[in-house]
């Protein structure tokens, strides 16, 4: 148009006046149309995508309105065909990036939600992909100009055409990115206001602040809906119970979400199944097939009243708890100290879920540290989704079922309010180290050897060297923290005063006996008959006779019957593969 304009201008100039009215004629026309199209684009429902559809030449007359009205019925169908399949693209995305619907947040390639995310590719410069860390520079007419009101880009008419999408399968995590780089905001000098909105969050503000009161918590009407369902009189006599009265408690347990949190989910689960396992509202249910139900019903009858109250805004846990588990095994670890836990699993576990390992990863860790967090609020942090949703809610299945009920039960035995919270793969990298450590020395002593010498030096008091699942007295010391646990790392411990019952790696041998004799302590060590290991010189003299602290010595050949194997099925004296002697040396410093 403008062009025309200045061509018409021209032709004036020169006296060209045919030529320049024919060329304002020409513009006048295309003003027209431009404007007419202007319209129909504003008042049909197909917008631009109407006016696509038209011809050229949009005559005024009876067929013109006819044309528009088809056009216009056609982009709309175009329309919302491209809604439609914009929408199944974004859930095939949302799915593939999840490895499917029944695995939408397992331990896949980065153990959480994966997301396909475009990247830039310049495309006056060639194909160059933009990837994650990197910094793609704009030409200088495309840089942005900041001023004290308004922020503008300059020259944008072509930025579109500047940058092209590629969709390419990337796991970038955006949350907490904001807070992460507050020190980038403290740099810049941001305002106050700013830096409280990044670290704290949007607080509304009221015009008056209400005074601190004590709303009493009616939990009154689920237990009386508890006795209802108890002193129901069928109830009383065959156990069934009409499923109209089931969903009834059900719903008023769920009403007090907001109140105690999301233990009305996990203890409400057996009991839903119950009920959508009936048709219809008035259907009955025999409760003595489904003693799960029963325990829960149970629990709300003894506990609503006792139940601790969760805050509306939850303050910063008191402990942070990182967990993993991988297919060797699970690993934790308490944040600022030096406690960890670890188990590799035996056959059995490592052909279970991810999702069952990832869940029985939290309840090794909680377990395991449960002295430590008892009266405090902890959270997990875990990079699977369906492990954190587990711990809030429970699940369908029954073997995670449990496995919920039990971080539930340790939580409220050790008064610990927990909170599951998802993390990114690369946050959890040191958990993930822990959970694939492999224990080359995870063997044992058989129960039948091991009662054959506690009826000979015992009684043994203490175990120096096992876990949960090899001790053989009560109390034992372990490498990682474990339930039962009294004590991590026996050389931090004093052994006078007790009977020790020594079974420690091959390679510790030296340093065990060494600090028995420097605590002046008894004990029985277990070891092979290797003459040129280190520590034979520590038991042995050059003429075979005892060390002045060994009391008695006794030698098997039957190694099959005295050494067991542990979850690494690969360890030395675990594979079959040891057929040489065992000794066990009875040690007393007491007389040194």
């Amino acid at each position: 148009m403008l062009d025309n304009i200045d061509i018409a201008v021209d032709c004036i100039e020169h006296q060209r006046y045919e030529k320049a009215v024919k060329v304002l004629k020409e513009s006048s026309k295309s003003l027209k149309k431009r404007n007419k199209l202007i319209r129909i684009a504003d008042k049909y429902e197909g917008g631009w995508q109407t006016v696509e559809y038209l011809s050229d030449d949009v005559a005024s007359d009876s067929e013109d309105d006819k044309r528009i009205w088809a056009a216009d019925d056609r982009a709309v169908k175009k329309l919302k065909t491209m809604k439609q399949d914009k929408r199944q693209n974004i859930k095939k995305r949302a799915t593939e990036s999840a490895g499917g619907p029944s695995s939408i947040a397992h331990n896949g390639n980065n153990g959480g939600f994966s997301q396909q995310q475009p990247l830039l590719v310049c495309m006056d410069i060639g194909p160059k992909t933009v990837k994650k860390g990197e910094i793609q520079q704009l030409p200088e007419e495309h840089h942005i100009e900041r001023s004290p009101d308004i922020l503008k880009v300059q020259n944008v008419d072509n930025f579109d055409s500047f940058y092209d999408y590629e969709s390419v399968t990337s796991s970038i995590n955006v949350k907490n990115r904001l807070k992460n780089s507050l020190d980038f905001w403290r740099n810049i000098n941001a305002s106050k206001f700013i830096l409280d909105l990044i670290e704290n969050g949007y607080k509304i503000p009221l015009i008056n602040e209400p005074e601190s009161v004590l709303l009493r918590n009616n939990k009154d009407f689920v237990e009386k809906a508890v006795q209802e369902l108890i002193d129901a009189s069928l109830i009383k006599e065959l156990l069934k119970v009409k499923i109209r009265l089931l969903a009834k408690l059900c719903g008023k347990i769920i009403s007090f979400s907001p109140a105690i949190g999301n233990v009305t989910q996990i203890m409400t689960r057996c009991t839903f199944s119950v009920i959508n396992l009936k048709q219809d509202w008035d259907q009955y249910v025999d409760l003595r097939h489904h003693s799960d139900s029963i325990q829960e019903i149970l629990f709300w009858k003894q506990n609503i009243h006792c139940l601790k109250p969760v805050p509306v805004l939850r303050n910063n846990s008191e402990f942070n708890v990182f967990t993993d588990a991988s297919d060797i095994g699970a690993g934790g670890y308490l944040q600022g100290t030096d406690y960890i836990a670890n188990r590799q699993w035996s056959v059995t576990e490592a052909t279970k879920s991810s999702t069952w390992r990832e869940v029985k990863a939290i309840e090794l860790s909680l377990d395991s540290l449960a002295k430590v967090l008892e009266h405090s609020s902890v959270t997990f942090f875990k990079d699977n989704q369906n492990a954190v949703s587990i711990i809030k809610k429970g699940s369908k299945s029954p073997h995670l079922q449990g496995l919920a009920l039990s971080i539930f039960n340790t939580c409220v035995s050790c008064n610990i309010s927990l909170y599951a919270q998802w993390i990114p793969r690369e946050e959890n990298e040191k958990a993930d180290a822990l959970s694939r450590i492999i224990d080359i020395d995870d063997w044992g002593i058989s129960f039948k050897f091991f009662h054959f010498l506690n009826s000979i030096w015992g009684p043994f008091t203490v175990d120096r060297f096992a876990n949960m699942h090899n001790t053989k007295p009560t109390r034992f010391n372990s490498k990682y923290w474990n339930p039962t646990t009294s004590a991590i790392d026996a050389f931090t411990c004093n052994w006078h005063g007790e009977n020790n019952w020594l079974v420690q790696p091959i390679s510790l041998v030296s340093n065990c006996i060494n600090h028995l004799v420097s605590c002046g302590a008894e004990g029985t060590l277990i070891v092979p008959k290797w003459q040129s290991a280190a520590f034979w010189p520590l038991i042995f003299k050059q003429n075979l006779e005892y060390a002045c602290y060994v009391v008695d010595v006794l030698e098997f050949h039957e190694v099959e019957r005295i050494f067991v194997a542990g979850n690494n099925l690969n360890s030395l004296f675990a594979n079959g593969k040891f057929h040489g002697k065992v000794l066990a040396v009875h040690l007393n410093a007491l007389v040194v």
